[in-house]
């Protein structure tokens, strides 16, 4: 179950998707599950940078979804170029991808990935995401949580928790 009552103002989403269909597959059920999100979808990674650097940097938006696959580099290769230009800001990212291969997951430990969902045909992959965009998750870890991230060795269901609490 989905709780919105957390969701006082709208989360404007940057979505970084190669394809149409998941593109269009994602903001339809982002409609039915959270109406009045706004979703930007940048085809490319050119796209995602240059809609990140619009108002002077600042890129009005809360949170990155990214995709791993795509055409020009790879989602993890983007969030490095991201970091390198200084436009991650805080923002989360989150990976929405159909890959669960463990290099993957290392990759985003590596590049500090705050929330990994995995594209399934179960449709509840999207209510997994709309988890992950919930508000009350853009604040700052709380203390006692490790700047290195490292990823669990399993899934629970389709998110795959990224920050692993001191002393683990």
């Amino acid at each position: 179950m989905i709780n919105l009552l957390s969701w006082t103002r709208p989360v404007r989403v940057l979505y970084l998707e190669d394809d149409p269909i998941d593109a269009e597959a994602l903001r339809r059920a982002l409609q039915r599950l959270r109406p009045g999100l706004e979703l930007t979808v940048a085809r490319s990674p050119h796209e995602a940078r240059d809609a990140l650097e619009g108002a002077g940097g600042t890129g009005d938006f809360d949170v990155l979804v990214i995709d791993i696959s795509l055409p020009e580099m790879n989602g993890f290769e983007f969030l490095e170029e991201v970091d390198r230009r200084g436009l991650r800001r805080g923002r989360r990212v989150v990976v929405f991808t159909s890959s669960g291969h463990r290099l993957d997951l290392q990759a985003a430990a590596r590049t500090r990935v705050d929330d990994y969902v995995m594209k399934t045909a179960d449709p509840v992959c999207f209510e997994e995401l709309v988890v992950a965009l919930d508000p009350a998750r853009l604040q700052p870890a709380p203390p006692g949580l490790q700047e290195e991230r490292v990823p669990p060795p399993t899934f629970s269901g389709h998110r795959l928790q990224v920050l692993k609490p001191k002393g683990e």
